[in-house]
Protein backbone atom coordinates (compact mmCIF):
# COMPACT_ATOMS: atom_id res chain seq x y z
CA UNK A 1 0.00 0.00 0.00
CA UNK A 2 1.25 3.54 -0.95
CA UNK A 3 0.82 6.38 0.92
CA UNK A 4 0.08 10.46 0.53
CA UNK A 5 2.29 12.97 2.24
CA UNK A 6 1.57 16.71 2.14
CA UNK A 7 3.33 19.73 3.16
CA UNK A 8 0.89 22.83 3.54
CA UNK A 9 0.83 26.34 5.19
CA UNK A 10 0.62 29.73 3.83
CA UNK A 11 2.64 31.81 1.11
CA UNK A 12 6.55 32.06 1.91
CA UNK A 13 6.00 29.31 4.39
CA UNK A 14 9.50 26.96 2.58
CA UNK A 15 6.94 24.58 1.29
CA UNK A 16 8.87 23.61 -1.90
CA UNK A 17 11.73 24.32 -0.02
CA UNK A 18 10.44 20.95 1.98
CA UNK A 19 9.64 19.16 -0.85
CA UNK A 20 12.54 19.38 -2.97
CA UNK A 21 14.70 18.10 0.66
CA UNK A 22 12.32 15.41 -0.03
CA UNK A 23 12.72 14.41 -3.39
CA UNK A 24 16.62 14.85 -3.37
CA UNK A 25 15.95 12.32 0.01
CA UNK A 26 14.51 9.78 -1.84
CA UNK A 27 16.76 10.21 -4.82
CA UNK A 28 19.77 9.20 -2.66
CA UNK A 29 17.71 6.01 -1.98
CA UNK A 30 17.36 5.29 -5.36
CA UNK A 31 13.74 5.60 -5.86
CA UNK A 32 12.77 6.57 -9.17
CA UNK A 33 10.96 10.16 -8.51
CA UNK A 34 8.59 11.91 -11.05
CA UNK A 35 7.94 15.86 -10.43
CA UNK A 36 4.49 17.58 -11.71
CA UNK A 37 3.06 21.28 -11.94
CA UNK A 38 0.75 22.83 -13.09
CA UNK A 39 1.43 24.75 -15.88
CA UNK A 40 -0.95 27.71 -14.73
CA UNK A 41 2.27 28.40 -12.34
CA UNK A 42 5.09 30.55 -14.41
CA UNK A 43 5.99 32.73 -12.06
CA UNK A 44 9.77 31.73 -12.12
CA UNK A 45 10.25 28.83 -14.62
CA UNK A 46 8.25 26.82 -16.68
CA UNK A 47 9.77 23.27 -16.89
CA UNK A 48 10.74 22.99 -12.79
CA UNK A 49 9.14 23.32 -9.45
CA UNK A 50 10.63 26.85 -8.00
CA UNK A 51 11.08 28.12 -4.36
CA UNK A 52 10.90 32.20 -3.89
CA UNK A 53 14.26 32.73 -3.70
CA UNK A 54 15.14 30.38 -7.08
CA UNK A 55 16.08 27.35 -5.94
CA UNK A 56 14.94 24.53 -8.30
CA UNK A 57 14.31 21.06 -9.44
CA UNK A 58 13.35 20.02 -12.69
CA UNK A 59 9.57 18.91 -13.34
CA UNK A 60 7.01 18.43 -15.78
CA UNK A 61 4.60 20.83 -16.64
CA UNK A 62 0.94 19.87 -17.04
CA UNK A 63 -2.76 21.48 -17.80
CA UNK A 64 -4.28 18.36 -16.08
CA UNK A 65 -3.26 15.00 -14.25
CA UNK A 66 -4.32 12.68 -17.07
CA UNK A 67 -1.28 13.58 -18.74
CA UNK A 68 0.50 12.19 -16.01
CA UNK A 69 2.73 9.00 -16.55
CA UNK A 70 3.56 7.74 -13.57
CA UNK A 71 3.83 3.56 -14.59
CA UNK A 72 7.35 3.51 -13.88
CA UNK A 73 7.60 6.21 -10.75
CA UNK A 74 7.74 4.72 -6.85
CA UNK A 75 7.23 8.71 -5.97
CA UNK A 76 4.58 10.86 -7.78
CA UNK A 77 5.51 14.52 -6.47
CA UNK A 78 3.11 17.76 -7.00
CA UNK A 79 3.64 21.07 -5.90
CA UNK A 80 1.25 23.87 -5.46
CA UNK A 81 -1.68 20.95 -5.80
CA UNK A 82 -4.41 23.78 -5.39
CA UNK A 83 -4.02 24.83 -9.04
CA UNK A 84 -5.03 20.99 -10.00
CA UNK A 85 -9.07 20.35 -9.96
CA UNK A 86 -10.50 18.23 -7.46
CA UNK A 87 -9.69 14.89 -9.83
CA UNK A 88 -6.19 15.27 -7.89
CA UNK A 89 -7.75 13.55 -5.17
CA UNK A 90 -9.24 10.60 -7.39
CA UNK A 91 -5.19 10.29 -8.90
CA UNK A 92 -4.10 10.12 -5.41
CA UNK A 93 -6.26 6.99 -4.43
CA UNK A 94 -5.57 5.19 -7.14
CA UNK A 95 -1.83 6.26 -7.19
CA UNK A 96 -1.89 5.10 -3.08
CA UNK A 97 -3.75 1.84 -3.90
CA UNK A 98 -1.05 0.71 -6.64
CA UNK A 99 1.55 1.06 -4.14
CA UNK A 100 3.08 4.51 -4.87
CA UNK A 101 4.35 6.78 -2.71
CA UNK A 102 2.53 10.40 -3.38
CA UNK A 103 4.56 13.62 -1.91
CA UNK A 104 2.44 17.31 -2.58
CA UNK A 105 2.75 20.80 -1.67
CA UNK A 106 0.33 23.13 -1.70
CA UNK A 107 -1.94 26.00 0.39
CA UNK A 108 -4.23 24.87 2.91
CA UNK A 109 -5.98 27.68 3.48
CA UNK A 110 -7.44 30.21 0.56
CA UNK A 111 -6.58 34.27 1.03
CA UNK A 112 -10.06 34.42 2.67
CA UNK A 113 -9.00 31.96 5.43
CA UNK A 114 -11.04 28.96 4.20
CA UNK A 115 -9.84 25.88 3.11
CA UNK A 116 -8.45 25.95 -0.33
CA UNK A 117 -10.81 25.20 -3.43
CA UNK A 118 -9.58 23.15 -6.15
CA UNK A 119 -9.86 24.96 -9.67
CA UNK A 120 -13.23 23.12 -10.45
CA UNK A 121 -14.16 24.25 -6.63
CA UNK A 122 -16.03 20.69 -6.37
CA UNK A 123 -13.44 19.64 -3.42
CA UNK A 124 -11.33 21.31 -1.12
CA UNK A 125 -8.09 20.66 0.97
CA UNK A 126 -10.24 18.92 4.00
CA UNK A 127 -11.22 16.57 1.31
CA UNK A 128 -7.21 16.07 0.72
CA UNK A 129 -6.34 15.72 4.39
CA UNK A 130 -8.73 12.99 4.81
CA UNK A 131 -6.94 11.28 1.88
CA UNK A 132 -3.55 11.68 3.32
CA UNK A 133 -1.22 9.71 5.60
CA UNK A 134 1.07 12.30 7.01
CA UNK A 135 0.46 15.85 6.99
CA UNK A 136 3.27 18.45 7.93
CA UNK A 137 1.71 22.06 8.81
CA UNK A 138 4.32 24.85 7.76
CA UNK A 139 4.57 28.35 9.01
CA UNK A 140 6.19 31.91 7.57
CA UNK A 141 6.57 35.18 10.08
CA UNK A 142 3.64 37.80 10.02
CA UNK A 143 4.20 40.49 7.66
CA UNK A 144 2.64 42.88 9.97
CA UNK A 145 3.87 41.72 13.50
CA UNK A 146 6.90 38.80 12.97
CA UNK A 147 4.73 36.68 15.05
CA UNK A 148 4.03 33.06 12.97
CA UNK A 149 1.78 33.44 9.88
CA UNK A 150 -0.86 30.15 9.19
CA UNK A 151 -2.47 32.24 6.71
CA UNK A 152 -1.85 34.32 3.41
CA UNK A 153 -3.33 37.68 3.09
CA UNK A 154 -3.95 39.08 -0.48
CA UNK A 155 -2.63 42.21 -1.22
CA UNK A 156 -3.31 42.79 -4.63
CA UNK A 157 -6.57 44.35 -6.12
CA UNK A 158 -7.77 41.38 -7.69
CA UNK A 159 -11.17 39.44 -6.87
CA UNK A 160 -10.49 36.02 -8.90
CA UNK A 161 -10.45 33.47 -6.95
CA UNK A 162 -7.41 31.86 -8.49
CA UNK A 163 -4.18 34.89 -8.99
CA UNK A 164 -0.84 33.34 -9.32
CA UNK A 165 1.31 35.63 -7.77
CA UNK A 166 4.44 35.94 -5.34
CA UNK A 167 5.09 38.59 -2.74
CA UNK A 168 3.39 41.58 -4.97
CA UNK A 169 -0.01 39.90 -4.79
CA UNK A 170 0.55 38.03 -1.00
CA UNK A 171 1.82 38.08 2.19
CA UNK A 172 2.18 35.67 5.17
CA UNK A 173 0.08 36.86 8.11
CA UNK A 174 -0.92 35.83 11.66
CA UNK A 175 -4.59 35.12 12.50
CA UNK A 176 -4.75 38.25 14.25
CA UNK A 177 -3.88 40.33 11.21
CA UNK A 178 -5.92 38.29 8.62
CA UNK A 179 -8.97 40.45 7.22
CA UNK A 180 -11.02 37.63 7.90
CA UNK A 181 -10.40 37.38 11.99
CA UNK A 182 -9.35 41.26 12.28
CA UNK A 183 -12.04 43.35 14.34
Amino acid sequence: MGKVELFVGPMFAGKTTALIRRVKELQSQDKKVKVFKHCIDDRYAEESICTHDKSSFNAFNLRSLKEADVSDADVIVVDEFHFFTSELIDYCEQWKSSGKHVIMAGLDLDHLGYPIKFRDSKKDFEDLRKLSDEVTFLKSRCAVCGKEATMTERIAKNDDYFLVGSAESYRPVCKEHHPRWKS
